[in-house]
């Protein structure tokens, strides 16, 4: 939460996307503002909706590196749904013993 917040001020060593950079105050007035209206400000941040960006860039801008499409994954794979589960084939070795 701290570098969340110092983010939020232009301190630290992480920096605002370009989606929350309207969020983003000057140190002065971050010092001036109440701890209701900076909590307020945190949770904005944290609930914000961002688009999808065409890749990740570094805090100094220097840096862009692409993101990955789906393309990118083994032919054939897929992706399973968190509420199906894998079955077993029957256990043949307990009905013997019945």
């Amino acid at each position: 939460m701290r570098e969340i917040r110092a983010a939020i001020h232009g301190r630290g060593k992480y920096a605002l996307s370009e989606q929350a950079k309207k969020l983003r105050v000057s140190h002065e007035t971050w010092v001036q503002l109440k701890p209701d209206q900076r909590s307020r400000r945190v949770r904005k941040l944290l609930g914000l909706k961002t688009k999808p960006t065409s890749g990740v860039t570094t805090a100094s801008g220097h840096l862009t590196i692409p993101a990955v499409s789906r393309l990118a994954e083994k032919s054939g794979s897929r992706k399973r749904v968190n509420a199906t589960t894998s079955s077993a084939l029957p256990n043949k070795r307990a009905k013997l013993l019945d």
